[in-house]
């Protein structure tokens, strides 16, 4: 009688998928990794940089509210690792709103707002997603290739990062370029609740040694919230902590 032995090529077809499988992940990491490495060069992040100490910059930004659309003119200024203070021109009154990297507070003309910590850490989401070039790169493993995707007439380049800014952020990095055309990851919406929020940017320009998109267009759940234009952007001014937290 003939005996059919049939467990042997099963498990080797299965270890055959696993590998398979793992080379897969391997090959996306990689190449995630190596994408990520080309978005942070056209950046202008390279061995010879100056690093970015601080940075000052003014914003013409359309939001677009229930009540209509408002337009607001504000001037910010960053100082590395995380002090940022933002002057808004609001149509009612000139609010000032600082963060220090672990509190935020509101000035207003006569008083002082300390915000809850759920928005400090949101503050401190979005800067670290606003740097995510600049900063230190997360994990090597942390990065993968997703898929390719056309972002408003351009190929790019989906890449995945999971230890950046809470939940995972995806960058569709520019094929030819290498800019980063889009971000998309999942926040707090302002009237509550989460949105899939996605930002597009252009108009990228040159300042200080770097490469900035002077143009950001925000869509939270399909739905555009803002358009900001950056008027001007000056890098490494000599900003000190006193200049921020005052």
């Amino acid at each position: 009688m003939a005996i059919v032995r049939t467990g042997l090529p099963a498990a080797l077809c299965a270890l055959t998928i696993l590998a398979g499988t793992a080379r897969a992940q391997d090959d996306a990491r990689e190449r995630g990794w190596e994408i990520f490495q080309q978005a942070r060069a056209a950046a202008g992040v390279k061995a010879d940089s100056v690093p970015v100490k601080d940075y000052v910059f003014e914003l013409q930004t359309k939001a677009l509210t229930p009540d209509g659309e408002v337009q607001r003119h504000s001037k910010g200024y960053y100082l590395h690792p995380g002090l940022v203070r933002q002057e808004i021109d609001d149509p009612k009154a000139k609010i000032i709103v600082v963060f220090n990297g672990d509190k935020a507070w509101q000035i207003v003309p006569g008083d002082i707002h300390y915000m809850p910590d759920a928005l400090a850490k949101r503050y401190k989401m979005e800067l670290s997603r606003s740097h995510v070039l600049l900063s230190p790169p997360p994990p090597r493993d942390s990065i993968w290739l997703l898929n390719k995707e056309e972002v408003e007439g351009r190929q790019t380049d989906v890449i995945e990062l999971r230890e950046v800014g809470g939940p995972p952020l995806r960058l569709f990095v520019d094929s030819e370029t290498h800019d980063v055309l889009k971000k998309m990851f999942v926040g707090d919406a302002p009237g509550g609740g989460m949105a899939q929020v996605e930002e597009y940017f252009s108009n990228f320009q040159e300042s200080g040694g770097y490469r900035w998109p002077f143009h950001k267009r925000v869509v939270r759940n399909g739905k555009v919230a803002t358009e900001t234009t950056t008027m001007s952007l000056e890098i490494n001014t000599g900003l000190t902590e006193s200049d921020i937290v005052r």
